[in-house]
């Protein structure tokens, strides 16, 4: 059985994203989306992307929640 190899890195549509939240938005509003590519072959486990928040500034873990595949 031969596979893909993951030797492609995912590419995002913007080098860093910055998002701006007004004083007055609800809890659960989505204020931004990030979106990536990966050039591995289609429908593989290594085109799969997983989205996650690596680190929030200030520290607080529930903050901000994005969803792992959709970017949101």
């Amino acid at each position: 059985r031969i596979e893909d190899e993951n030797d492609n890195y995912p590419i995002f549509t913007e080098t860093t994203y910055v998002f701006t939240v007004s004083e007055n938005c609800r809890v659960g509003s989505t204020v931004g989306q990030v979106c990536a590519t990966d050039k591995d072959e289609p429908d593989t486990m290594h085109t799969r992307l997983k989205y996650s928040i690596i680190e929030q500034l200030p520290a607080y873990p529930t903050l901000f929640s994005m969803h792992p595949t959709t970017g949101v």
